[in-house]
């Protein structure tokens, strides 16, 4: 049984075919049971609005990459590639490691950091803060 609590998320049953699906913004996400539920859900959502996109299968949506199975009927995600270009964006020479969570802390006292921060510093250290909001929010713990 599928439990569902977002309003942006649907199950629709038809005709003996089940389609779960996710709405965000202007984006849908739906992963059918069968061709012909998805063909039936492509004709109505033509038939109401102009899609722009297409309905072919998904291999990445907003920074999660998507495997699917289609014979076993299961989706996988993860993050490996926002995570690799999250490495390269905040550490291009290559001196960061990841680190398993929880990271090992050592039991020694925090110092004052004695620089001065420009505008710029501020500007990258909020859009990294924001970047691992993303990669924590979103993390699907398979990679």
């Amino acid at each position: 049984r599928v439990l569902v609590s977002d309003r942006n998320a649907f199950i629709w049953a038809w005709r003996g075919h089940r389609m779960i699906g996710c709405v965000h913004v202007g984006d849908a996400l739906f992963s059918p049971s069968s061709d012909s539920i998805r063909v039936e859900f492509m004709r109505i959502l033509k038939s109401r609005f102009k899609p722009t996109g297409g309905d072919q299968l998904v291999t990445e949506y907003f920074g999660l990459g998507v495997d699917q199975d289609l014979a076993a009927q299961t989706i996988r995600t993860h993050q490996s590639e926002f995570r690799r270009r999250m490495l390269r964006k905040y550490d291009p020479d290559g001196n960061l490691k990841l680190q398993k969570i929880p990271m090992r802390i050592k039991a020694t006292a925090i110092v004052q950091w004695g620089c001065s921060v420009t505008e710029r510093d501020t500007f990258d250290y909020m859009a990294f803060m924001g970047d691992l909001v993303s990669l924590t929010k979103w993390r699907t713990g398979g990679d």
